[in-house]
């Protein structure tokens, strides 16, 4: 389900034209259209957390939030003379993708309309050798003409074509350089943090949980139960295999019976890319989320229980992480260069593959630091979009930059291993199962299984007959086949796991470029 598109048509326009808007309310969306039929808008009205609104006078203001009160804002302005402005906040919780060509401006957060909606389309090949090795790099998609706009943009659309204004970097560039926090301060701070957060994002809203029963996702709806006292809604994707009991007894420990949603993850059907590889193939963004199949069962279950916002625990791992130097955090630099060239490939990858690599090495920093982590960002594209389908809105405490520039701040024995949020369970009497386990779940094993056990071998040998990677020069879809074929012991073999990955990421790309091409 669209939850925002916005079409602006700069070919019906002429330097004098003034639009006049014209405003309805049809089907739970805010519609807004020109005389002209030039300009069109669909927003989806939401009462509950982030409320939408749609202000139309001599101007049109729609989005959610307000920029400098609360937590999350996008403000759009459509002007008379056909312009149009939209900000964006630093949560970025909304994936947005946009393009502006032969004319035609189309914004949405559903990546498949912006890709059939956008005419002329040409191949992002930094983009598909970051891809292959891979590379993420999560402010690209597989079109130059198809954009993401990204945390504190500024996008301003007119007859000539699309301008951004990038944001300014943050004050502090790796860890080292944020101010250094007293670790008895923590405490305080989050718990401080997490009321706050608990007040302006779930209150007055019918939430729930994800929760895996890890540290990260586990925090809030324990903190929660603790303040208020009442049963929660959770929901889980529980995974095969030797690890499923004891997520399930963890869990347990947060929400059981009827109000903890479980989800089944089933090999067989819930393996990666399965909706496209049994049913129809369509464009998707590139850094697919690969519980996709498992997380839209789930977000389905929260929506049949009229649940509008989901609490995550994304972003977790970046709190703690430690950047040491900003050229390997977001390759770029001449050492990156450097290390590419070097670099040994499998044999399946081309000498054109390794020169076209190494040379998509930005110089420099292409891109403001972003307030957040930056693998956060990825993950919200990759998976935000399942929640907002059906209007559920999803959000994480750890999607916050004043609590992520105050964790860098620690001593890094204190954020290591995060001891210091082990430590803050231990303070408040949460279940040490949790915080400190017997077992490490892995949930990862799940990805690898599936892409070992053959489920994929049919489809890996029908692309790489017919392999446009290979027409561009980047691989040799035999030799990749033949490695494929005699992939071996994924249990024993590191190089294996690392093949498995890079297959997938291949395979996601071709498939991806057929359905492309099919619109």
């Amino acid at each position: 389900m669209s939850f925002l598109s916005l079409h602006g048509d700069y070919t019906k326009r002429d330097a004098q034209h003034v639009s006049r808007f014209l405003v309805a309310e049809i089907d739970g969306y805010y519609e807004v259209t020109t005389e002209a039929g030039d300009l069109a808008l669909r927003l989806r009205i939401r009462q509950a957390y982030p409320k939408t609104f749609c202000v139309v006078g001599e101007t049109v203001s729609f989005g959610y939030g307000s920029v400098g009160e609360g937590a999350e804002y996008l403000i759009c302005t459509l002007y008379p003379d056909g312009k149009i402005t939209i900000m964006r906040d630093e949560y970025v919780a909304l994936p947005l993708f946009y393009s502006f060509s032969q004319g035609q401006f189309e914004l949405s957060n559903v990546y498949e309309d912006i890709v059939e909606q956008t005419a002329v389309k040409t191949i992002n090949h930094r983009h598909v050798v970051n891809l292959l090795r891979p590379n993420p790099d999560y402010h690209d998609t597989l079109y130059h003409e198809i954009k993401i706009l990204d945390e504190r943009m500024v996008l301003d659309i007119d007859s000539n074509g699309a301008i951004i204004t990038k944001p300014v970097n943050r004050s502090w560039q790796v860890t080292a350089d944020a101010a250094a926090i007293d670790p008895k301060d923590f405490q305080r701070v989050l718990s401080r943090h997490l009321d706050t957060f608990i007040a302006t994002r779930l209150e007055g809203n019918n939430v729930a949980f994800e929760v895996s029963a890890g540290i990260d996702s586990s925090l809030l709806p324990l903190y929660y139960k603790s303040k208020k006292a009442t049963a929660i809604t959770t929901g889980t994707m529980v995974f095969p295999g030797e690890y499923k009991q004891s997520q399930l007894a963890k869990r347990d420990l947060i929400q059981s019976g009827e109000s903890a949603i479980s989800i089944p993850v089933d090999p067989k059907n819930d393996y990666p890319l399965s909706r496209f590889i049994k049913g129809t193939v369509r464009p998707f963004y590139s850094f697919e989320e690969i519980y996709a199949e498992p997380l839209e069962k789930l977000a389905a279950a929260l929506a049949r229980r009229g649940i509008e916002v989901v609490s995550t625990g994304i972003g977790g791992d970046e709190l703690f992480e430690n950047n040491v130097v900003l050229e390997d955090e977001f390759r770029f630099g001449q050492s990156t260069m450097t290390a590419r060239a070097e670099t040994t490939l499998p044999s399946y990858f081309t000498d054109t593959f390794q020169k076209k690599w190494t040379s998509a090495t930005p110089a420099e920093m292409p891109y403001a630091v972003p307030l957040l982590g930056m693998s956060l960002h990825g993950a919200q594209l990759a998976r935000n979009a399942i929640y907002i389908a059906h209007d559920i809105w999803p959000v994480s405490p750890f999607a916050d930059s004043k609590l992520y520039e105050f964790c860098q701040g620690l001593p890094v024995i204190f954020r290591s291993n995060k001891n210091i949020l082990r430590a803050y369970y231990d303070a408040h009497s949460f279940p040490a199962e949790i915080s400190n386990p017997a077992v490490n779940e892995n949930f990862g094993r799940f990805f690898d299984d599936c892409l070992s056990s053959g489920i994929y071998d049919h489809i890996v040998a029908m692309y790489a007959g017919q392999s446009v990677v290979e027409q561009w020069g980047y691989i040799d879809a035999k030799a990749l086949l033949n490695r494929w074929q005699q992939k071996g012991d994924l249990l024993t073999d590191p190089l294996t796991k690392r093949l498995l990955f890079s297959v997938f990421t291949w395979l996601s790309l071709e498939m991806n470029i057929a359905a492309s091409k099919r619109i």
